[in-house]
């Protein structure tokens, strides 16, 4: 056995007895595994390097365990799950993308160079697909899913569950809707199952060259919905756009935080004479934005919002674009956006900072969370009377 495959699946056995809690999200199951296994059994991702000690992610911190490994156990680990090619490619890459499964879970995974030893970091997938219910996610999310035609953005930072989030949105359109969906990704993460939907997943890499490839690739084969796992360039966000011109749904992440940010982030794709062009057309094809974070709760365990088992709840601010918004992009009108999103929360809207304010006045989290983890610090503070925290 190798060392590596041997320290995940031993921590897998570990979690064997909280199955129910995984599915169901018992906090009374969590509470009792607590107490009985050891908390490593809990990391989201792993992170291994050469002539080092293997550390995890738990409860969102990094802690160290005592399982040591060299070059030969990282070498081995690839031959065991059936990714030699991947470590016989890092010399001309150097970093390089990859996707797993070793006992019940599937892994995301990267394979780097640091300091001219090897470096892997791991992050757990569990296997089943959660709902939009059981998630708890915003319930527009299943409004969004029903768009025939457009552009729907899931943004948020590294490990803000995004994949998750998207994940969910997939196994909505699936369960409900007769389509074809093309998911473009790297790596392929949750692995879906035709239901009534058919599902083509394209992993970059393996099925398909680069992103924009796929893309233009994908409007060739009868797509209803597609679905691009990261927006890195402006080629594949200019295909993602035309695409939802023509009558397609895209659902697509970025790595940004906010409404405003997220429309700053794109135009920033775009040099100062076509600024004016792009904002146009993403006012159009802009369906909605959904941008959300993980933080931990206020006592480090108990939630029911996206990530239970990690002691961390997710935070969100959604937006639906409609003629006021549109004109609103269109216009560069860009600061007027949350407060629009403000006193739209009818509508299914909320900001990231008003999410932040009730989950404080639920004690789900502290003011100290709110602090660090909201758009605009002064709004609360004032809000709150707060001279120093």
């Amino acid at each position: 056995m190798n060392k590596i495959s041997d320290f995940i699946l031993r921590h897998e056995l570990s979690m064997l007895e909280g199955d129910e809690f995984i599915d169901n999200y018992s906090l009374e199951q969590y509470e009792v595994r607590e107490s009985s296994n050891s908390s490593i059994c809990d990391f989201s991702d792993i992170h291994i390097k050469e002539n080092g000690f293997i550390y995890c992610r738990i409860h969102g911190e990094i802690e160290k365990t005592d399982c040591f490994v060299d070059k030969e156990d990282i070498k081995d680990f690839f031959e065991k799950i059936g990714r030699k090619s991947i470590f016989d490619s890092i010399d001309k890459v150097n970093e390089l993308d990859f996707a797993f499964e070793l006992g019940k879970y599937r892994y995301r995974g990267n394979l780097f160079l640091t300091c001219g030893r090897f470096g892997i970091v791991l992050r757990k997938i569990h296997g089943r697909i959660k709902s939009i219910d059981e998630l708890k996610l915003p319930p527009i999310l299943k409004k969004m899913c029903k768009f025939k035609s457009g552009l729907v953005l899931i943004t948020g930072p590294t490990g803000s569950g995004k994949s998750t989030t998207l994940a969910a949105m997939v196994e909505q359109i699936n369960l409900t809707l007769k389509k074809h969906i093309i998911m473009i990704e790297d790596p392929i993460e949750f692995v879906f199952s035709n239901k009534k939907s058919i599902i083509s997943q394209r992993e970059i890499g393996e099925d398909s060259s680069c992103f924009s490839q796929a893309l233009k690739s994908s409007l060739r084969q009868d797509p209803d919905v597609i679905v691009i796992g990261e927006i890195r360039d402006r080629e594949s966000l200019n295909i993602a756009m035309r695409a939802a011109e023509t009558g397609h749904l895209c659902i697509c992440t970025l790595h940004t935080l906010g409404v405003v940010a997220t429309i700053e982030r794109i135009m920033d794709l775009y040099d100062s004479r076509e600024k004016e062009i792009a904002r146009t057309q993403l006012s159009l094809v802009l369906k909605g934005i959904v941008s959300q974070q993980l933080i931990k709760i206020e006592d480090g365990k108990k939630s029911s919002r996206l990530d239970v088992r990690l002691g961390r709840i997710g935070v969100f601010e959604v937006m639906l674009n409609d003629k006021s918004s549109s004109n609103m992009i269109r216009e560069g009108r860009l600061s007027q956006l949350s407060n629009y999103i403000l006193t739209n929360g009818s509508k299914g809207m909320t900001t990231m900072d008003n999410y932040l304010i009730k989950l404080y006045e639920e004690k789900k989290i502290s003011m100290e969370s709110v602090l660090s983890n909201c758009i605009d610090d002064k709004l609360i503070k004032n809000r709150y009377n707060i001279h120093q925290l």
